[in-house]
């Protein structure tokens, strides 16, 4: 049974106001409706595809998928969770056992990522305390992974990090070919937590 959905609401740090729209119930899939995960590199990191019907809101998507990867995060034993939605009805789930998270922590030209192929140009170093990036670097690989998106950017990072507190990066500086190892930055913040798992039940039931 479809549920009447017509909010204005708080995830994060992030607004979403929604229209009156129904919103589809919420299950893992029954192979018609719900949503399917797909494993990555671990129970930590995995991808959710959402199977609901074509007219359901942009914001019920994607309340949909959050409330999916913060559920099987905490069916997994972790706390926190944070999301990638680089492709429509995909998400991928990232789940923290705290709210630390690893992150590149660099800022890319915006007119790069807009051209095709993307092109990975470093903006600004935002104070990063330790890093061997420099201004204009262009970013080619990060563990071996040739950079596509944003989203697939975080995930690669996600993964070359997990035992690890830096990265292999391949970039271009100088018409030169550079192979770095470069730190992550530590954040205490940016993850979903409990509250926001709670809301999104509220929301999507």
């Amino acid at each position: 049974m479809n549920k009447w959905v017509c909010s204005l609401f708080l995830i994060g740090s992030l607004f979403f106001l929604t229209n009156c729209s129904t919103a589809p119930k919420f299950e893992k899939s029954n192979g018609s409706s719900g949503y399917t995960v797909k494993e990555l590199t671990g129970k930590n990191h995995f991808e959710i595809s959402l199977l609901l019907p074509s007219d359901t809101s942009q914001d019920t998507l994607k309340k949909y998928g959050w409330r999916a990867i913060g559920e099987e995060c905490a069916n997994r034993g972790f706390e926190y969770f944070d999301i990638s939605d680089d492709a429509p009805n995909k998400y991928v789930g990232f789940c923290y056992p705290t709210n630390e998270r690893k992150a590149l922590a660099i800022t890319f030209k915006a007119n790069g990522l807009q051209e095709n192929p993307r092109k990975f140009v470093v903006e600004d170093l935002n104070n990063k305390s330790s890093t061997m990036l420099k201004i204009d670097d262009e970013v080619l690989t990060i563990g071996g992974q040739k950079l596509v998106s944003m989203g697939q950017l975080k995930s690669v990072v996600f993964a070359a990090t997990k035992k690890s507190n830096s990265m292999p990066v391949s970039l271009l500086r100088n018409g030169k070919t550079l192979e770095i190892n470069e730190p992550v930055a530590l954040f205490k913040s940016g993850v979903l937590g409990k509250s926001d798992l709670e809301q999104l039940r509220r929301e999507i039931q």
